[in-house]
């Protein structure tokens, strides 16, 4: 992603081992945040204790309809390279 682009968004919970949630406020453009139709949308991350080697992680998401098939394949990419992290160390 180019660093000019993305979301700026607040820590709406955070419990340590257990979950996050953000929420997503303004829309970065080329460095200038705007306002978004879906502004105050979740993106939340569970971690769920699988016996004594395995964590089940489940992301919950609010996106808007016409950037579903955008983030089915970018969370699909980005949470690979979390469970390729996660097994190697």
């Amino acid at each position: 992603m180019d660093d000019k682009n993305g979301m700026s968004s607040y820590i709406e919970r955070l419990v340590p081992g257990e979950q996050m949630v953000f929420s997503h406020q303004k829309e970065l453009k080329d460095g200038v945040e705007k306002d978004f139709d879906w502004q105050g949308a979740k993106e939340i991350y569970n971690l769920k204790k699988e016996g004594e080697r395995r964590t089940e992680l489940q992301v919950l998401v609010d996106i808007a309809p016409d950037m579903e098939a955008y983030f089915n394949k970018v969370f699909a990419e980005a949470l690979q390279i979390i469970k390729t992290a996660s097994e190697n160390n």
